[in-house]
């Protein structure tokens, strides 16, 4: 009995789960039992999805109260579970999202969270990869976190050499964090790969 669907397709994360719990790779890919995600990856899905807004919409040092109203939205919308703390975090990391992209002149966004299938020799399934943000001459894969890496995580560089590889374009990891304090500030840092 096979336990691997033949629509299956190979995954940066689906490959990542494997290496880390071989048994909570099985219990998501073959078996397709999902674990509910986490607040971090709520804070992740807002803020990339806040920046891509803000970009399109060319909303670029206009008054936040809309855009957060938007963020909050979204929330209630996809019905996240306790993660409600995440919101705020969500618009600070779009916000410096924005801001990166805007200062390195990346504004004109060919795709969004768009899939790609590719077949690969050597490889029985496919590879499918879902970019942040593609640009013209580049992929952006945007990281909000709550602590400034000093340099790219190790599977955020593996992630990129895929990407780069599957697209044949250079690749980029923008990382943003909210502020932490009251009165501190938002962060952010953007390394070429």
């Amino acid at each position: 009995m096979e336990i691997i669907k033949e629509d299956f397709k190979h995954s940066f994360s689906s490959a990542t789960k494997f290496s880390k719990s071989p048994c909570e790779w099985l219990c998501n890919y073959p078996l397709k039992l999902k674990s509910p995600g986490s607040p971090a990856m709520t804070r992740g899905n807002l803020s990339e999805f806040g920046a891509y807004y803000k970009i399109k919409r060319g909303m670029q040092q206009k008054d936040d109260k809309a855009f957060a109203k938007l963020i909050e939205h979204r929330f209630k919308k996809l019905k996240y579970l306790d993660a409600e703390k995440e919101i705020l975090n969500a618009i600070e990391c779009a916000k410096q999202f924005e801001k990166v992209l805007y200062e390195r002149q990346l504004r004109d966004i060919v795709g969004y969270q768009a899939e790609m299938v590719k077949n690969l020799e050597g490889l029985k399934y496919p590879i499918r990869a879902f970019t942040d943000f593609e640009f013209l001459n580049i992929i952006v894969d945007a990281k909000s976190t709550m602590r400034m890496p000093s340099y790219p995580k190790p599977d955020h560089l593996r992630q990129q050499a895929l990407y780069s590889k599957l697209y044949d374009k250079p690749t980029a990891l923008l990382y943003a964090t909210p502020p932490k304090k009251k009165d501190s500030k938002a962060k952010s840092t953007m390394y070429r790969i």
